[in-house]
């Protein structure tokens, strides 16, 4: 999810370029092929729903361009949890170690959900543990070990050996080595 404010012609976190004013504007999607069950937009103070509004900005290309995406998208939490920043309206990951992206305001050193009216805090974890399972995680233990869907676990199978079975935080960099040493990068 992304939030943002900004006038007319202002680019936000998500490189949506906004024209006119906007109060408030939270962001979740993937494509436009999949619009209805991939995406919501809820505009304004009221939360008005214009899921549409996440694909009028061109697509960037896979590459290293989302870095710079997540650089832009970071900065100005850093900088509103600096001692007497002004409060900030945005998306920010695992506030509260939940799983996803959220909409935060973050005030006085504090991060704190900012849902749009209407949209609860489970069914907004929903939304977040559905999209996941389309970028093939299963779930996430409390732990933070990571499962993995039937598909993603079929799709690296064939791999490398052990690839598709749970990965805990301590093993990451084992299995990123066991995954360039199968595809043959390193």
């Amino acid at each position: 999810m992304i939030i943002g404010t900004g006038d007319m012609g202002e680019r936000l976190a998500a490189g949506l370029a906004v024209g006119g004013r906007v109060r408030r504007l939270v962001l979740a999607g993937r494509s436009s092929s999949a619009l209805t069950a991939r995406c919501r937009v809820y505009l304004g103070e009221d939360g008005q729903r214009d899921d549409a509004v996440a694909y009028r900005a061109p697509a960037l290309a896979p590459g290293l361009r989302y870095n710079a995406v997540t650089a832009a998208a970071a900065i100005p939490v850093l900088e509103a949890l600096l001692p007497g920043s002004a409060p900030l309206r945005w998306s920010a990951p695992a506030p509260a170690g939940l799983a996803g992206g959220y909409p935060v305001l973050i005030a006085n050193g504090a991060v704190t959900l900012d849902l749009p009216p209407g949209l609860t805090q489970q069914d907004a974890v929903a939304f977040n543990e559905n999209m996941a399972r389309g970028d093939g995680i299963e779930r996430i233990d409390d732990d933070g070990t990571v499962h993995f869907t039937a598909a993603s676990r079929g799709a690296v199978a064939g791999i490398g050996p052990g690839l598709a079975e749970p990965l805990a935080i301590d093993d990451l960099q084992p299995r990123a080595t066991a995954l360039d040493a199968a595809l043959g990068t390193t």
